[in-house]
């Protein structure tokens, strides 16, 4: 259901962009204008501006946090390069419904401060904004869309980590440990305050993409072999196969 509701918010977001054409020039000036002011370039150069956006990059994509090949790793592919591809597209998805977001309250009248209730940001802000547009619709839609959202991002982690607790150990009382934990964080997070549950969120998955780069270090060379070997066969014209004897990589004994 989530490529649906993403498909669907996208749309909503160019619609409500075509609704407000005119606005088009003045928008794309305070972008340019908001990017290249002075208080901009001195917080890129003191590396708030980049550390923020790495930040809120990793939460909404977790590029390079080593989380999505949970997911990948189940795939049933002839070549593990093709399931990278996809997996590097799916970043790019993202990026799309981000920008939407960020075009759905640029347009917007609460942006600017001139809608009937002042918001700081976030979430409400989206609401806001999709509510002049949409009316309660928008304000319904934006709110079922982040609760499947929401549920569907549990379902996807709580199975990353159930596969990990299984390669680390069959014992089922670890197991019942396991569910009981998420389910009680799974609470604690709804209750907790919301500037700590980033600060959490930022803090531990700073843990994984640190884990997670020093890990693509070391297997640089068996992805440039996958690579290559992706590369070469598909210029020949084939459908590409894994082989990973041929390519000298051991352990691999799952596309044997």
């Amino acid at each position: 259901i989530v490529p649906f509701m993403a498909l669907a918010y996208v749309l909503l977001a160019v619609i409500a962009v075509l609704m407000n054409f005119d606005k088009i020039p003045s928008v794309v000036h305070m972008i340019l204008q908001s990017a290249f002011d002075f208080k901009a370039i001195f917080g890129g150069f003191a590396g708030s501006a980049l550390v923020i956006g790495i930040k809120r990059g990793l939460f909404s994509n977790e590029a390079g946090m080593g989380s999505a090949p949970n997911a990948a790793a189940a795939a049933l592919t002839s070549h593990p390069a093709k399931q990278g591809v996809i997996q590097a597209f799916s970043v790019l998805i993202d990026v799309v419904v981000c920008t939407s977001s960020g075009f759905l309250v640029l347009f917007s009248m609460a942006y600017l401060g001139l809608g009937e209730s002042k918001i700081d940001g976030g979430m409400p802000l989206v609401q806001e904004a999709m509510r002049e547009y949409y009316g309660s619709f928008g304000i319904h839609f934006i709110t079922i869309a982040i609760v499947l959202f929401a549920i569907t991002s549990l379902i996807g982690n709580y199975y990353y980590a159930q596969a990990n607790v299984k390669y680390l150990t069959n014992s089922k009382f670890v197991m019942n440990l396991f569910r009981i934990t998420a389910v009680a964080m799974i609470f604690i997070g709804s209750q907790m305050n919301l500037k700590l549950a980033w600060n959490l969120a930022d803090l531990t998955m700073a843990f994984m993409a640190t884990t997670n780069i020093i890990s693509l270090l070391l297997l640089g060379g068996i992805v440039n072999k996958v690579l290559k070997d992706f590369n070469t066969q598909q210029k020949s014209g084939i459908d590409p196969k894994f082989n990973a004897s041929k390519l000298g990589i051991k352990n691999a004994e799952c596309w044997d």
